[in-house]
């Protein structure tokens, strides 16, 4: 199985893409994991979802979830939280961040609003 890999290309008249980090699933039917870049904002952080083993939520394959790269040179996706429920098959998308770091997705086929907590040093 081929994976999508999520990806970035710095301006127009970029030869190559970087290749954004994301786990790795045990070798299987299922390819050896992937994911897709959604959107970046002007603070360079980009948004999308990526392959996650599926054994942690119960079911015997990968799942889609929502993540956050703090930039493409990140070295790690930072997962966003799924909204406690029961999983029948769990999803997870996150598509759009804005300059303020909010983002709206998808989280289990619903619509799905991550911000970060106000603090003094970043109310605007």
């Amino acid at each position: 199985m081929t994976a999508s890999l999520p990806a970035f290309w710095e301006g127009p008249n970029a030869t190559a893409p970087t290749i954004l980090p994301f786990p790795s699933l045990p070798p299987g039917p299922f390819g050896s994991g992937g994911g897709s870049a959604g959107t970046i904002n002007d603070k360079g952080q980009i948004v999308g979802s990526v392959l996650q083993d599926g054994l942690p939520f119960g079911l015997p394959y990968p799942v889609s979830v929502p993540v956050l790269w703090e930039g493409p040179d990140a070295t790690a996706p930072t997962f966003l939280p799924f909204p406690p429920g029961p999983f029948f098959n769990p999803v997870g998308l996150a598509r759009s961040i804005n300059d303020k770091g909010q983002i709206v997705g998808l989280a289990n086929f619903r619509a799905a609003f991550w911000a970060e907590e106000r603090t003094d040093s970043n109310q605007e």
